[in-house]
């Protein structure tokens, strides 16, 4: 799609109220065109200056923004799990506790890795409707420890 300069703005915001975010690209020799898209793009996945193919479809879980893709990119910490028959019951957790491995369940909130803390906060806004989802993001606001936004987030993504 070509776009002039000055209607960049009024595209970017039609994009953001698409409710779908799986992928942008942007070609550009104009850094402030990109900082512009980098900084408003709600998406999953952004390319600048490159082509927008990656993740192998029906291989790799491919991670977007709003009502796009599955949830968590491919690679990751808990990438493997999610091609398992059978997965360890507590992985999820496990996964959260190797930072802190003597926390009990009460001090892991503020042991949780910073991405998984970002993760927490998102859901916790309720920014996007997720009622046709059988366990909602809604419920994260009620969330008093990091196994109760595990089991959410295991249920959300279909890890288990």
């Amino acid at each position: 799609m070509r776009y002039q300069r000055n209607e960049l703005p009024a595209l970017l915001d039609q994009i953001n109220a698409s409710g779908y975010g799986l992928t942008l690209g942007v070609h550009t020799r104009i850094d402030e065109t990109i900082s512009q898209v980098v900084s408003t793009a709600k998406v999953g996945n952004m390319y600048v200056n490159r082509n927008i193919v990656g993740a192998v479809v029906g291989v790799q879980p491919f991670g977007g923004e709003g009502l796009s893709g599955t949830g968590p990119k491919a690679g990751g910490p808990l990438y493997l799990y999610r091609l398992l028959s059978q997965r360890p019951q507590d992985a999820v957790v496990q996964q959260l506790r190797s930072d802190a491995p003597d926390a009990t369940p009460a001090q892991l909130p503020a042991t949780q890795s910073k991405a998984f803390a970002a993760l927490c906060e998102w859901a916790a806004k309720g920014v996007l409707s997720w009622q046709s989802r059988p366990r909602n993001l809604q419920h994260w606001r009620k969330a008093v420890s990091a196994n109760y936004c595990l089991a959410r987030l295991a249920s959300v993504t279909r890890i288990a």
